[in-house]
């Protein structure tokens, strides 16, 4: 009887250490709760739009989805393994609307977090030589006030349009009034702009962005403007006759 007492407890101890061994080895899976994704539109072209996803810890990708409508039905168009996407057989006229999500994956299971809110891909505008040119003065202007360490100013798409009005206007009246005879940041309150303080400067004759900074720089006045601590924002306007024999420039500065 004793030796069947002992044999019978030490089968229970070796069932039990079996039991923690198979517990040892055996593979756990963990659903990890994956955060809220976010995605902006960083380029449109004509037919092509590339997308830019918020890095997040510990995903493996990131799944975009695709719809016509902001409220209407997605479907997923791809997945990324960076934070880049780039969409491509779009309609330059039509309107999208994308949000993605990031995922995980774990063996053979995937795990998805939480979508992006949904962002608009608009329409495809082409980008003028004005667009361009504004651009590159802004740029240039920045690195002289960074010269003398001034804060840069900053771009405004109104200040633009309303400069893109003032230099076709120096066509037919070439100087700091209106054809009308007011004064040139009228054009401010015809576009509804709001402000305190502004200035423009205006030019002739220069062909590219480098000539006419050059040129404004070398003028006291014009320089006065470019460097001055009173604006915050800059707007450019130019314009070229049919033949592209002469250029018109128009920069205005507000607060």
């Amino acid at each position: 009887m004793n030796k069947i007492t002992l044999k019978r407890r030490f089968c229970g101890v070796l069932a039990i250490l079996c039991c923690v061994s198979m517990l040892q080895w055996q593979p756990v899976q963990r659903t990890h709760a994956l955060g809220r994704a976010g995605v902006s539109v960083s380029r449109r072209t004509g037919t092509t739009a590339e997308l830019t996803m918020k890095k997040m810890s510990g995903v493996t990708g990131y799944q975009v989805f695709l719809s016509t409508k902001k409220k209407g039905k997605y479907s997923q168009i791809g997945a990324t393994r960076t934070t880049s996407f780039k969409m491509s057989k779009l309609k330059k006229n039509k309107v999208y609307y994308v949000k993605v999500r990031a995922y995980k994956t774990s063996g053979s299971r995937i795990v998805t977090g939480k979508y992006s809110s949904v962002v608009k891909i608009g329409k495809y505008v082409a980008v003028t030589t004005a667009d361009k040119y504004a651009a590159q003065v802004l740029k240039l202007v920045n690195e002289e006030r960074a010269r003398e360490e001034l804060a840069p100013l900053k771009a405004s798409t109104a200040l633009d349009k309303a400069a893109c009005i003032r230099a076709k206007e120096l066509v037919t009246q070439n100087s700091p009034n209106r054809p009308d005879g007011r004064n040139g940041c009228s054009v401010l309150t015809d576009e509804k702009i709001v402000y305190e303080s502004a200035g423009e400067n205006i030019a002739s004759g220069c062909k590219t962005p480098k000539d006419v900074v050059e040129k404004w720089m070398a003028d006291a006045g014009h320089r006065a403007q470019i460097m001055s601590t009173d604006y915050a924002y800059m707007g450019l306007g130019y314009y070229s006759t049919t033949k592209g024999e002469k250029y018109y420039w128009s920069q205005i500065f507000t607060n």
